[in-house]
């Protein structure tokens, strides 16, 4: 059995494609879609890729979690495939979408169609905060095409979501229990605006001792990143292990964590290489040979640096697209 990764280059954003193969049969997956404004220049790869495996469509669609710089490109990166895609992995949003609006005095701070990602700096009233808003709508829009093209939707939730001819893929979070923890029925608009700690500085410590700087027990992020589909594929033995945005907590709430994430060959680093979602005992015990990070401006030197001390080689799509064979 055999594996190929695209992961592309667009900026702090992520679309990856993945590829599965073996003597009968084969798997192409498409994880996020990057911004609305990434599928153009997505389209041409993504059939190229298709093409490699000998498929019309992707077999599956994952949207990973609700931030428009992961789920926003996905729809009109689809719908050239019509009926040909067949399965759909995201969060039902509708109950949540009824219980999100946003008080009218923030209306001006929300992030637009236009802005590079919902988690963007904004001023409001002369102070700086993190906007942390869900992208419900394009969620719903996903949904809402997916239901008119008879595309089969699941939710990626551990044991409600599986593959069954392919057991080698299998979602490790989030969990029922702890997705309704993250939004609870009586989640209030406020807790989407949240001012995150900044992520460290690099510094002289951080050069000598990157894994000591990296020292948080919990994630400071938005429930929206935390929520994010963890899942491997293993193949011929080694660990592949896609994590979106996922944080600290999301990892630490895997079930029998310390042997899931053991000895992780390949790791999608998590958050675009932010220094708030791995610490030190999370890239020790993955202890990664490769690690990839779509990121850009979010890139932690002390991240990279802490992977590299553990052995593994790290690459960064901001030098170009990751696309390689296992």
């Amino acid at each position: 059995m055999k594996i190929r990764i695209l992961v592309n280059q667009l900026g702090d954003a992520d679309s990856i494609f993945i590829g599965v193969l073996d003597e009968k049969r084969s798997l192409v997956i498409l994880l996020d879609g990057g911004r609305k404004g990434d599928a153009g220049k997505l389209k041409g790869k993504l059939d190229s890729f298709l093409a490699f495996f000998g498929k019309k469509a992707p077999d599956l669609v994952i949207a990973s979690h609700y931030d428009d710089d992961h789920i926003a490109g996905i729809q009109p990166l689809i719908t050239p495939f019509g009926k040909d895609v067949h399965l759909l992995w995201a969060f039902d949003t509708e109950n949540l979408h009824a219980s999100l609006q946003v008080p009218e005095e923030k209306e001006s701070i929300l992030p637009s169609d236009d802005d590079t990602t919902a988690g963007a700096a904004f001023q409001s009233n002369g102070k700086e905060i993190d906007v942390l808003i869900e992208s419900i709508k394009k969620e719903q829009d996903l949904l809402r095409y997916a239901k008119a093209t008879e595309i089969e939707t699941v939710q990626p939730v551990v044991n409600e979501c599986s593959l069954a001819e392919w057991p080698e893929v299998v979602i490790l979070s989030p969990t029922r229990a702890y997705y309704d923890s993250l939004f609870p029925k009586n989640l209030k608009p406020a807790s989407l605006l949240v001012e995150q700690a900044e992520a460290k500085a690099d510094s002289g410590r951080g050069s000598e001792a990157p894994c000591e700087c990296l020292s948080l027990k919990k994630s400071p992020i938005s429930a929206v990143n935390l929520n994010s589909c963890i899942f491997k594929i293993t193949v011929e033995g080694k660990v592949f292990l896609f994590a979106a945005d996922a944080g600290i907590d999301s990892f630490y709430q895997i079930e029998n964590y310390q042997e899931q994430l053991k000895d992780i060959f390949w790791l999608k680093v998590p958050h675009h290489g932010s220094a708030n979602n791995l610490n030190k005992e999370l890239i020790e015990l993955m202890s990664p040979k490769i690690a990839v990070i779509s990121g850009d401006k979010h890139v932690s030197g002390e991240i990279v640096r802490c992977l590299q001390k553990g052995g593994a080689e790290v690459i960064v799509t901001s030098a170009g697209d990751f696309d390689r064979d296992f």
